[in-house]
């Protein structure tokens, strides 16, 4: 009889704590998901709509010379205008790398999440050498003025020729090298964003097909 009573105790402490663990297991399961959802990357397409205007003006003129009489004439002109514009609406698609379905991510804070420090390493290089170039043009082209302006109040034209020069090739340097959209391809970036994100429900112990 005793056997049969802690044996029933038994069976009670497991059923017990069996429907005391199972909402736990529920609710760690959900905030896994919620981690992997908030930390997931994606690769979306992002699309704006650009509006495009051209115009136009077309002038016809016609005179006309008439003498009355022997050394007098008089000359009266008459023309038309036309002018006309035209809209295209063009679509720009780009691609963004998105963490968590809101924050956008540029390519370095990416290629450091995703651990690839030697190409992170490279397009850090590329940056600095394109901020660097950047500079050297902006520069160039504020000397350019200067030497310009100089020159206009000397009356030099060979100097206001030389300024100006300087000017426009500072300013196009400059310009050459904005910075870019984005350093690395899309199809690397497609693969990278797969491998982390799997590797990100591994570490999570969900399914590799959970998303």
């Amino acid at each position: 009889m005793l056997k049969y009573i802690i044996m029933k105790r038994a069976i009670s402490a497991v059923l017990i704590s069996i429907l005391i663990s199972t909402p736990v297991l529920a609710q760690t399961d959900y905030e896994k998901k919620l981690e992997y959802n908030r930390k997931k990357i994606q690769i979306l397409i992002k699309t704006a709509m650009k509006n495009e205007s051209s115009g136009y003006s077309d002038t016809d003129t016609w005179s006309t010379t008439i003498s009355p009489e022997a050394g007098y004439s008089y000359t009266y002109t008459t023309g038309s205008t036309r002018t006309g514009s035209t809209t295209l609406l063009r679509e720009i698609s780009d691609w963004v790398i998105v963490r968590g379905g809101i924050r956008e991510l540029s390519d370095m804070e990416f290629l450091k999440i995703v651990g690839d420090t030697e190409t992170a390493r490279r397009v850090q290089d590329e940056i600095n050498e394109r901020n660097k170039w950047r500079l050297i043009g902006t520069i160039g082209g504020l000397i350019g003025i200067g030497v310009a302006v100089s020159g206009s109040s000397d009356g030099s034209v060979g100097t206001i020729t030389a300024g100006s020069v300087i000017s426009l090739i500072g300013f196009l340097v400059s310009s050459l090298n904005f910075p870019k959209k984005h350093y690395i391809p899309a199809d690397y970036a497609l693969e990278q964003k797969d491998f982390y994100n799997i590797g990100l429900k591994r570490e999570l112990g969900l399914p590799i097909d959970y998303d």
